[in-house]
């Protein structure tokens, strides 16, 4: 059939010089063209029908329907993204991996990604939220006395910015109104987020009494002994005389250092023979007192002595 086909071609070729020839010629070469494409085609239609096939397996269908698949969308996988995999319930879900998460670690925060919420937007790093038992402590304070727990000094009690506890009072006044108007409040709401969102208690410790300080000039402070129980209350201290007689040792030793100040004990080693002011005599102090001193008078000078010289060599 290829030979045929040639020899077809061939003859084609030769008759080029008129059209009808050239259309007839070329209709022979599609009939050749095609007759071989088909037999080609039955050919392989035949050997796959003799071929002795593998048996079916569920790899072989998605292999083969993965080949598919490119052959449609050209090389790429357009046809194999399916729907995105729906969460599961969160009953469900809490008690998978997510569990971890539940609850944030002790002195960890929030359970953020990094150290910001965002990691593209790092600007935004707001502050935990205040506990609710914080908000109704200070509302109480500020409701009891509002002249001396005013906004700056809650601000300073709680650590919380003057703006902020502006707003923190005004949502405590809108809630207690709503609780006066049965207004339903979202309570269960607020303390999960304040639990999932890791809010801090403001709430600042009782500043300690002042301790007495000792009479003691050190700089460790009070020294305390300890005496045995056998010891009498009235027994002699051991470590008071130590400590008295190693601070006159290092009195002493600060005193022998040098200051660079001067020694106010030090001998003069320059003999004085008169005390006082030296004498200063001024005997003339008119406009020509220092004429014959300056430049011009100096210039002037030299001209005449140089005029001189030249008449001197003029005359020999």
């Amino acid at each position: 059939m290829a030979f045929a086909s040639r020899s077809v071609s061939l003859s084609a070729l030769r008759q080029l010089g008129s059209g009808p020839a050239v259309a007839s010629s070329s209709r022979n070469v599609a009939a050749a063209a095609f007759s071989t494409s088909s037999s080609s085609l039955a050919a392989s239609s035949q050997e796959d029908a003799t071929a002795r096939k593998p048996p079916f397996t569920a790899a072989a269908e998605a292999s083969q329907g993965s080949t598919e698949r490119n052959a449609i969308g050209r090389g790429r996988k357009s046809a194999g993204r399916g729907r995105p995999k729906m969460l599961a319930p969160f009953d469900e879900w809490i008690q998978s991996d997510a569990r971890a998460y539940k609850q944030p670690k002790p002195g960890m925060g929030p359970n953020w990604i990094g150290d910001t919420p965002f990691p593209l937007n790092p600007s935004f790093n707001p502050p935990a939220p205040v506990r609710q038992s914080t908000k109704s402590e200070i509302w109480r304070l500020h409701t009891s006395d509002p002249a001396t727990y005013t906004i700056r000094a809650l601000s300073d009690k709680f650590s919380v910015g003057l703006q902020r506890m502006e707003a923190i009072l005004r949502l405590k006044a809108l809630e207690v109104e709503w609780a006066s108007q049965d207004k339903p409040l979202q309570s269960e709401f607020q303390s999960n987020m304040d639990r999932l969102l890791g809010a801090q208690d403001r709430k600042r410790a009782p500043e300690p009494e002042p301790s007495q300080q000792s009479t003691d000039k050190s700089v460790r402070g009070s020294q305390h002994e300890e005496f045995s129980e056998a010891a009498p209350l009235d027994a002699p201290s051991v470590v008071a005389p130590a400590l008295a007689d190693e601070r006159l040792k290092r009195s002493s030793m600060i005193a022998a250092l040098p200051s660079g100040g001067p020694d106010h004990d030090a001998h003069s080693t320059s003999k004085v023979v008169r005390t006082g002011r030296a004498p200063i005599a001024i005997t003339n102090v008119s406009g020509d007192s220092y004429m014959g001193a300056g430049r011009v008078h100096r210039n002037v000078r030299r001209a005449a002595k140089r005029k001189g010289s030249k008449a001197t060599s003029t005359r020999a």
